[in-house]
């Protein structure tokens, strides 16, 4: 198991990367964005995936190709069971990566209406944060559990929030479910995955380690 985090950087623009050429094509059919920067993240998703595959696999991007859930959730199509998993928190990309469904979530620490969101989590959660001390933390630790959670079962947050506890045992396809948690006084990272080994953080630098090899 293997998860990269990258951030964008003010040097990295939509022309820098219109300038990539093989192997990091874009795969993903282009999806219209409200705002630049919301393509510029996805574009660059899409090429951490290939990155990701490669290095940790082997694989290379033209043995490979997308397919999408009826909820929109893309996979991947190979002779063999390869997953990933995707999340942006501007300037933010995490993306996870096993040969078992893995799901993950990252978000910035920032102040939010706690109280209003709180409310829809199970009782047991809702004391878990107001009793923590760290306010911030504690709830971004519950909403990233939950959030990698039904990433992994492929679901999205179409479930009911306080329909399942994340500090209870969790399981999906006969399989428990483990969190395994990566943070700093900037973001935090959940991964639910089916093992206890915890996965492997790489820290990825588009401009050093991908894009000026490629342009």
């Amino acid at each position: 198991m293997y998860i990269i985090i990258t951030s964008i950087e003010d040097s990295i623009t939509q022309d820098l990367l219109d300038l990539i050429t093989h192997p990091w094509k874009e795969k993903r059919t282009p999806i219209p964005y409200r705002f630049e920067s919301d393509a510029l993240m996805h574009k660059i998703g899409d090429i951490v995936v290939q990155y990701g595959l490669l290095k940790f696999f082997g694989v290379k991007p033209n043995q490979w190709e997308y397919i999408f859930s009826e909820l929109g959730k893309p996979h991947i199509v190979y002779d063999k069971e390869l997953f990933f998993n995707l999340s942006y928190a501007y300037p933010y990309i995490v993306c996870a990566f096993d040969k078992l469904p893995i799901g993950v979530d990252i978000e910035k620490k920032r102040v939010i209406d706690f109280d209003g969101i709180i409310s829809n989590f199970t009782i047991n959660e809702q004391y878990y944060i107001k009793e923590s001390g760290s306010l911030i933390s504690a709830f971004y630790d519950i909403w990233t559990r939950k959030e990698s959670y039904v990433k992994l079962m492929g679901v999205g947050l179409n479930e009911v929030l306080d329909s399942f506890d994340v500090l209870t045992p969790l399981s999906h396809e006969q399989n428990i479910c483990q969190f395994h948690k990566y943070s700093n006084k900037d973001f935090i990272i959940n991964a639910c995955t089916y093992k206890r080994a915890k996965p492997m953080l790489v820290k990825l630098n588009l401009l050093n380690d991908i894009l000026k090899h490629y342009i």
